[in-house]
């Protein structure tokens, strides 16, 4: 027991933020020291009260996650679930995870259909260096389409109670979800699930071993999927190491968004900040970090967006240690939005928002659907 929840403070809201916080503070200032290398950002002088209102928006939102995974919420959102019988909780995880593969599925062919068929390894070499951008849809209602997919995973895993419907599910949407991933070029539509099956495993008592090279595996894989993006039309004029290009094009996503909410952090939230990558010397960058994409949206009313949103989290952190149904599901997945906190403010994106309120509805519905995967 005690094992089981030095595991789980692993993967507590407080402990995701305050390591990912420091990591962010740490790389920006070694870079503004000169003490980190660079092979597309510039460093250019950056205004003290960016800096200031960025470590201050660190240290309220470490302060809000640290008070509300600790102060019970569970009073607070009492929201009646409908109690399901047996035949009901029988079947309705699985009809909703083959509801929700099949929604998946329909967009990945259409998406198949419009770039036409090519060799099955084509679709990954050629994706993940962006050969098929051009070619692929945008919009059309993609963006439910592969959220849907994400959730069948995690489904499958703690509710479906057919094993081979639920090997099936999981299986066939994981693979689906790769190669949305490798055509898109977009890691956050495998990594979410991936992720979500990992804290899952931790909770079920992932051995020490097990969780640091499992860590380690996902951290390579990072490296070197960020290298060959765009290795061939760009890093091959700075080195040929694609290693080394992945792991300074790493470092420097995270550099630009703290270097970029700082920014924006310096100036009034209806600027105009169409200049803010050229200004740095790479304008391939585009993401501005939580505070600066929270601040161009909402402006100082983005207070009250991060207490609600942090507020859900504790909520669900809390649920997910109880082992209630509807925790195991949602808090996975926030514990991905967690991890993106330093680049982007997950929750407010289409993807994001979109996922959130998809898992909480869902969570609603099987609140009383026993997780067997787990407990």
């Amino acid at each position: 027991m005690v094992r089981h929840r030095r595991f789980n403070r692993v993967i507590s809201p407080s402990v995701i933020l305050g390591l990912l916080m420091s990591m962010h503070v740490i790389l920006m200032c070694l870079f503004l020291m000169g003490l980190l290398p660079s092979f597309r950002l510039q460093n250019k002088p950056v205004s003290l009260w960016g800096i200031a209102h960025f470590l201050l928006f660190y240290l309220l939102a470490f302060g809000m996650i640290t008070v509300f995974e600790k102060v019970s919420s569970l009073r607070i959102l009492r929201i009646k679930s409908i109690r399901w019988g047996n035949l009901g909780k029988h079947f309705l995880p699985t009809v909703l995870a083959l509801t929700l593969l099949g929604i998946g599925l329909s967009g990945l062919l259409g998406v198949l259909f419009r770039i036409g068929w090519l060799p099955f390894s084509d679709y990954f070499v050629v994706g993940i260096k962006g050969g098929l951008l051009a070619e692929i849809p945008w919009g059309q209602g993609l963006t439910i389409r592969h959220v849907a997919l994400q959730i069948v995973p995690i489904i499958s895993l703690l509710f479906v109670r057919q094993r081979v419907i639920k090997y099936i599910c999981f299986v066939s949407s994981i693979a689906a979800l790769c190669l949305y991933s490798a055509i898109y070029m977009s890691r956050i539509m495998i990594l979410a699930p991936i992720v979500a099956v990992f804290v899952l495993l931790v909770r079920k008592g992932l051995q020490q071993r097990y969780l640091w090279s499992l860590i380690s595996v996902l951290i390579i894989i990072t490296f070197v999927w960020q290298g060959l993006r765009d290795f061939e039309k760009m890093g091959i004029y700075y080195t040929d190491n694609i290693l080394l290009w992945g792991i300074i094009r790493l470092t420097d996503y995270y550099v630009s968004t703290a270097l970029f909410s700082v920014y924006v952090a310096s100036t009034l939230p209806n600027d105009n900040f169409s200049d803010i990558s050229s200004y740095f010397g790479a304008p391939e960058y585009v993401n501005l970090g939580s505070l600066g994409q929270l601040w161009k949206q909402f402006g100082i009313s983005y207070f009250f967006v991060l207490t609600l949103v942090l507020f859900l989290v504790g909520h669900y952190w809390q649920k997910y240690v109880k082992g209630e149904s509807d925790g195991l599901l949602v808090y996975p997945f926030m514990v991905y939005s967690l991890l993106e906190f330093p680049r982007i403010f997950e929750f407010t994106t289409v993807t994001g928002y979109v996922r959130l309120l998809l898992l909480i509805l869902i969570g609603w519905l099987l609140r009383n659907v026993p997780a067997r995967w787990i407990i």
